[in-house]
């Protein structure tokens, strides 16, 4: 009798637990919503700054340290490369090549959430800057933090850099490297490493 329990209790070699699994669609409608939502964000304080402070005093909200001002910026984030339109178009349609990808091999797994919303904030950072280069000819900046005089950036550029801070520390200190195996585009003998979608479900 306490064999049997014994047996039950312990997982078959080579498979590992179940994982529970959502529906990619329910996924993708629920980055739309977060995509949307950031970038109108991002939008409503250029608005903002456009109407409010452009030609006028900047506005001050922590003295001499934070600070509210309009700068148009024909660069890329934080005023570099003035004026190369065409090489951030091109870096814009790689990226959102990229996350497409990311988004078409990530799992629907509770593991997987946190890359799902890196890949939603990187993508709004730059597609609200984006649309000003495309409409404006120009992006609107307006934070400026002045201890150590730093470029003038905006609430896009804030989602790029947090983004990408945050991919630093999922890459180091939160997944491992097998984790990553499922953007591998090589096939692999053994697909056991984590189950796919069409797997879980049934």
């Amino acid at each position: 009798m306490n064999e049997e329990k014994k047996v039950r209790l312990v997982l078959p070699q080579g498979k590992k637990p179940e994982l529970k699994v959502v529906d990619r669609r329910i996924v993708l409608a629920i980055c739309l919503v977060a995509l949307g939502l950031l970038i109108f964000l991002d939008q409503w304080t250029k608005h903002l700054t456009d109407v409010h402070i452009h030609n006028k005093e900047k506005i001050d909200l922590i003295k001499n340290v934070l600070s509210l001002t309009y700068v148009e910026n024909r660069g890329s984030a934080f005023g570099m490369m003035q004026g190369k339109f065409l090489i951030f178009y091109i870096i814009t349609a790689l990226m959102l090549a990229v996350v497409v990808f990311v988004f078409l091999r990530t799992p629907c797994t509770k593991r997987y959430i946190p890359i799902f919303s890196v890949a939603v904030v990187l993508t709004a950072g730059a597609l609200g800057n984006s649309y000003d280069r495309i409409v404006r000819g120009y992006v609107i900046d307006m934070i400026y933090f002045e201890p150590i005089d730093f470029p003038v950036f905006n609430v896009a550029d804030i989602y790029v850099t947090v983004a990408c801070f945050m991919l630093v520390i999922f890459f180091f200190f939160v997944y491992k490297d097998e984790d990553f195996d499922v953007y591998s585009i090589r096939k692999k003998k053994n697909d056991d490493l984590l189950p796919n979608d069409s797997e879980d479900k049934e």
